[in-house]
Order: C-alpha cells, then sequence, then structure tokens
C-alpha cells in the first residue's frame, strides 16, 4: 500500500547561478609547452559574473559562500570538433567579510579583486594573446579529473557529450576545517560547466591592444552547477497555539462537538480552559476522569472496532530522519536543452542558447526517454535500504530538536533545515514519471507516546518523550467502510484506518480472542462490508507465511492490502520531488512535473503530518506519479 501522507509546500528555486567567462595567462595549444605568440589583432579578454541579490525563484538564488567559491577555472576552445587550445587559470574566490558579498576573485589572471555591480559580482580577467580565430568555448570551472580528462588533447565534443558515471566522478568537493566562510563537511568548489551549450568565438571577439580587450571582453558565457541542491524544512501551520504543530497524534475518539474535535491531540492550554462535555469539570490528562463531586466519567479510548481502552493515545511523530532516494548514475557534463514547459513536442518551444526565463527550463538526461526494460533500474539509478537510512549515511540528514516554544517535549525537530544534499540531474518524459524512476525523498520518524505525570497538587502535568516511551510494534487495519465511529482515523483522502496493538493482533490471528466486528457502512439501505478484521488477517496470513506471530521480537515490518506490520515505532513517508508546479506544467501529470534539474535548488518545505506513513521505505513501483490531467 502506497501512503504519503504529507502536506508541504516546495519552493522550487535554483542554487545561485554562475554566470561566467574567463581566460588564460598564457594560451597554449594543446600538448604545447611553448606559448603562442600572437600577431597584433591578438588579443583578447573574458569576464566572470555572478548573480549576488537575485529573486529567490527556480531561476536563481543567492546561494552560499561555499556553492559560490572558485579554485580553478579551465577554458577549451574546439575547432570543429576537436579540442584545439586547454588554459588552466589561476583565478580564485575567497571568502572576505570586510567587502561587500563577502567574496573577493585573487589569482595572476585576476584584474583586479572583482566587483559588484547591478547586484552582480564582476571578476574581470588580464587580456591575453591567442591566435585569432573561429572556435567553440568550453568553460570549466573546479574541473575534477574525469572533465580533464574528457577535455585534453586529442579528444572530441562527442567525448564531452557522452554520459559519465556520477558515482565515481564527484560535483562537488567537501570542506575541511581550513576554507574561511565555511563550515568543515560543508559542499563546495561545484563543478560548473556551460548553460546552454558551446559558446561561439569569432574574430571579431579579437581586438589589437590589451586596453581594448579589456575595454570589451567576452560576455555572455553563463555556466551552471552539475548538482542540483535539496533541502528539508519544517515550517507548521501559521498558528501554533492550539494546532497540530509539528506532530502527529492521533485522533481522539470521534468526541463530536468538543472543542477538539477532528484535531490531533488536546493542547495545554486548552486543558487549561475547558470544561468536560458529560459533567463539567476539567479533564485529568493522566486519569482521562472529568471528575467533580456529582460525576466521574473516564474517557475511553477505542481501537475503531468496538473495542476500548484506557491506554494514553497521544502519539507523536518525532527523530526525523531524511534522505534523498533514487538518484541517477548516469549525467551529460553539459546540460542537454529540451523543450520547456508546456511545451514538449513543439519544435518552437525547445531551449536554445540566448534564452531567458529559466523557470520554464528542463533538461534532458542520459535516462529521459522511455525506459522500457524496468529490469535494469539498478544500473540506472541508486537506491537506498532501510539500514542506509541513518544519520551517518551517505545523505541522510536528522533534524535537530525543536526548542524555545511552551510545547517543545511534544517536537523533535526544528524551524531550520540540516545542510542540503546535493545530487544529480534526473528527468524524464511524461510516461516515465514513475515512482521506481523519480528522485524522491525519504521521511523517517518515530512514533511515540507522551508520558504524562502528575507534578503538582493541582494537577498540572509535564510531558517527556524519551525512548522508553516509543510505540513499539502495532498494526494497522485499512479495510472496512468510507464512514467510522469510535477510535477510526483518517488519511488523506479521507478513508478511514485504525490501529492495533500488536498483541490483540496475535490473540485474534491465533484465534484466542474474537476478532470485533466490522459494521460496515449502509448504502441503499444495505449494509456493506469492504472488509472485515478477520478476513484482513487471513489475507496478512497468506501474503507473509513466515511472520513470526509467536514472537513478534522476530518480526519484521509486513504489508498486506488490507492489514500492515510496524515495527519498533518507525514510520516512512516519501515526497517524489517536483520541478514545475502544476499550473507551469498545464496541468497534472503533464511533461516537466517531477525530476530534478541542475543548478536548481528543491527546498521540501513540511508544514504537518496529517496520518500515519508506511511500515518501511514505500516500495518502488512502476506506476504513474500522477494521472495526466486532461486539459
Amino acid at each position: 500500500m502506497k501512503q504519503y501522507f504529507y502536506k508541504l509546500c516546495m519552493l522550487l528555486a535554483t542554487a545561485l547561478l554562475l554566470v561566467a567567462c574567463v581566460d588564460e595567462d598564457i594560451i597554449r595549444s594543446a600538448g604545447e609547452e611553448k606559448p603562442i605568440v600572437g600577431a597584433s589583432g591578438n588579443t583578447i579578454s573574458f569576464r566572470l559574473s555572478f548573480p549576488y541579490e537575485a529573486p529567490v525563484t527556480k531561476a536563481e538564488s543567492i546561494g552560499t559562500i561555499g556553492e559560490s567559491l572558485i579554485d580553478s577555472v579551465r577554458i577549451v576552445f574546439y575547432t570543429g570538433s576537436t579540442v584545439q587550445y586547454v588554459w588552466d587559470l589561476d583565478i580564485k574566490t575567497v571568502y572576505d567579510e570586510t567587502v561587500t558579498g563577502k567574496l573577493r576573485a585573487t589569482g595572476s589572471d585576476v584584474l583586479g579583486n572583482g566587483k559588484y555591480e547591478n547586484n552582480t559580482f564582476i571578476i574581470q580577467t588580464q587580456a591575453k594573446r591567442a591566435e585569432k580565430g573561429n572556435y567553440k568555448m568550453l568553460i570549466i570551472v573546479n574541473p575534477n579529473d574525469s572533465i580533464k580528462d574528457v577535455t585534453r588533447s586529442g579528444k572530441t565534443i562527442d567525448d564531452l557529450n557522452a554520459p559519465f558515471n556520477t558515482t565515481k566522478s564527484a560535483l562537488h568537493k567537501i570542506a575541511g576545517s581550513n576554507i574561511p566562510g565555511v563550515t568543515a563537511g560543508e559542499a563546495v568548489y561545484f563543478l560548473m560547466l556551460n548553460a546552454q551549450g558551446l559558446i561561439d568565438i569569432t574574430e571579431s571577439n579579437f581586438y589589437s591592444t590589451e586596453e581594448e580587450a579589456e575595454q570589451y571582453p567576452v560576455i555572455g558565457c553563463a555556466v551552471e552547477r552539475v548538482a542540483a541542491k535539496v533541502g528539508l524544512t519544517y515550517a507548521g501551520p501559521s498558528t501554533v497555539a492550539t494546532t497540530n504543530i509539528g506532530r502527529f497524534a492521533m485522533r481522539l475518539d470521534g468526541l463530536s462537538g468538543t472543542v477538539w474535535n477532528n484535531d490531533y491531540d488536546i493542547p495545554d492550554d486548552v486543558l487549561a480552559n475547558f470544561r468536560c462535555p458529560i459533567c463539567g469539570g476539567a479533564i485529568n490528562r493522566v486519569t482521562k476522569l472529568c471528575k467533580t463531586t456529582s460525576c466521574n466519567y473516564q474517557y475511553g479510548y477505542g481501537d475503531g472496532l468496538g473495542a476500548t481502552v484506557t491506554a494514553v493515545r497521544y502519539m507523536v511523530a518525532t527523530d526525523f530522519t531524511w534522505q534523498v532516494d533514487i538518484t541517477n548514475k548516469k549525467s551529460y557534463w553539459n546540460r542537454h536543452l529540451t523543450y520547456k514547459a508546456k511545451g514538449f513536442d513543439d519544435a518552437d518551444k525547445i531551449e536554445k542558447q540566448g534564452d531567458t526565463g529559466r523557470e520554464s527550463f528542463y533538461a534532458e538526461d542520459p535516462n529521459f526517454l522511455v525506459f522500457s526494460d524496468r529490469t535494469k533500474l539498478y544500473d540506472e539509478f541508486t537506491y537506498i535500504t532501510a539500514n542506509a537510512l541513518k544519520v551517518n549515511g551517505d545523505s541522510a540528514r536528522k533534524l535537530a530538536p525543536f526548542s524555545g516554544y511552551p510545547y517543545s517535549s511534544y517536537w523533535s525537530w526544528q524551524t531550520a533545515a540540516a545542510q542540503p544534499v546535493y545530487v544529480p540531474e534526473n528527468t524524464m518524459v511524461k510516461e516515465e514519471q514513475l515512482y521506481d524512476a523519480t528522485t524522491r525523498v525519504i521521511v523517517k520518524a518515530i512514533l511515540k507516546r507522551e508520558n504524562i505525570s502528575v507534578e503538582e497538587s493541582d494537577g498540572s502535568t509535564i510531558s517527556t518523550l524519551e525512548e522508553s516511551y516509543r510505540i513499539g510494534d502495532f498494526f494497522v487495519f485499512i479495510g472496512g467502510m468510507t464512514t467510522g465511529y469510535s477510535g477510526y482515523n483518517t488519511d488523506k483522502n479521507d478513508n478511514n484506518y485504525y490501529i492495533l496493538l500488536a498483541d490483540d493482533v496475535v490473540k485474534y490471528a491465533n484465534e484466542t480472542k474474537t476478532p470485533p466486528y466490522n459494521y460496515g457502512e449502509v448504502v441503499d439501505g444495505q449494509t456493506v462490508i469492504s472488509v472485515s478484521l478477520a478476513a484482513a488477517i487471513a489475507e496478512f496470513k497468506n501474503d507473509n507465511p513466515t511472520f513470526s506471530w509467536s514472537d513478534l521480537s522476530k518480526a519484521t515490518p509486513a504489508y498486506s492490502d488490507n492489514l500492515l506490520f510496524y515495527k519498533n515505532g518507525e514510520i516512512y513517508y516519501e515526497i517524489p520531488i517536483e520541478h514545475f508546479s502544476q499550473t507551469e506544467a498545464g496541468g497534472a501529470g503533464k511533461y516537466g512535473r517531477f525530476g530534478v534539474v541542475r543548478n536548481n535548488s528543491y527546498n521540501l518545505d513540511i508544514q504537518k503530518i496529517t496520518s500515519i506513513g508506511a511500515p518501511t521505505i514505500p516500495p518502488i513501483v512502476a506506476t504513474r506519479i500522477e494521472a495526466e490531467s486532461v486539459n
């Protein structure tokens, strides 16, 4: 059963877009030791430009210092399709808190220290001499060994256009403790290449003097990071006094008419002012008694199928860990231009060099077209497993405890996200917007029960979420009817489900206890029972013949269509990453709705958790994420 119950906002914003042109002190023919001595008219200069105060959109964003640092630059000139010249430039950027924007350019190929101009950081290069001619230019910022090999003497444009293995070629470096302006462990020195294909250099770009070349440098040479950026934050809804901020808790048992009806917990400020509907007086959160001199009523907690218990059912999702899953093993060095938003199959809508409006751009990766052979998925993508989803994993992040709020004991994540994750580009035609081929975020949480203890004689309480208060093992029954009664819970589609004590389900399965009767719903005068609990247990046994009914400590999470087993309170959610919104794409399931494109930043902003997740990382399936809309 696929459940990824979440409400989120995705802010699709590009990591800082670098616009750059660069050059070399002495231009050398590939493989030559001697400089080429140019005649009059053979002087050329370039400049490097960084967006600084850009709007936070899918096109551009300010980014981090680490994302903007430059350690080296390579320029390649192609004559025809063959590498003709290769230059490795002495150009760097360093952190300097004394200057505007906190970046300063250094290196023997830099003219000055860089400057800010029209919200852009400009690096001007020293004028250089080169053979006047017509070339195709490639710019590589922070080149790694793999791209250096592809662009050495004798290589061709075909070599550049061939896919590379992202698992063997780093897209950035990791900072040590000696880089000013960044924290150790932060991503720095990102690999960047041309944004819209190779750039034409013509004879008109060359000048007779250094002064002229520096006055009229080659511009319009945009580069972009090869990696995409993914982050996760928790924002919460707009109000925080009585809503289910930062937690998932069981809905109370159908107490219609109460102030918490259809909410998921009773915050302390509500309890302080609430009088019990049965007999008045304040409710005691420990005993669940509405106690007065004339009444001693206790609220029961149903399992949703008729049985009632007094166990506290305040449940919260804590210890959020998230990780990016389904990452592409293959990518292109340069972004391959393709159809813009709403333009698939329209030749006039293919992105061309010089086009603006980056918010409408997509990309074509090596497995972009219909990928029909599902048996080779593991040759194309990297998948995480339950064992890999941990704080010390390659890209797993754990959100720190939430603090500074009166009910902080309910939460264990914070408003600010942990470090982002950088991943290769992964795009697809609309037919391939499938769960098993689309980059997603997996969120793992631990379901716990708050421990309430009376601390004062007036009945005031405190609560904790210690490790010992994990919910532990439980079953979820998702069969039955679409209308409910005491103890039911609803998913994002308003279908009912029921959380059952594991020990009770074992007794039902062993026939030592009679399962509660599923009352069903009345349709056209007839009582309809979709699936009874007894039938769901029988189906579960058939689907999981090795399940350890005799010793649940040895049991592992298990699925069937109507009954699921959860282990140690662990719950999982999946969030396929969107690229274009439905409005941008022209509807649900349209071209470009999902995927990650290089140099874009995808911030998943969780607003609230409204239902339970899956027992394990949701299995990959070859089904469409969205049904295509007809408009």
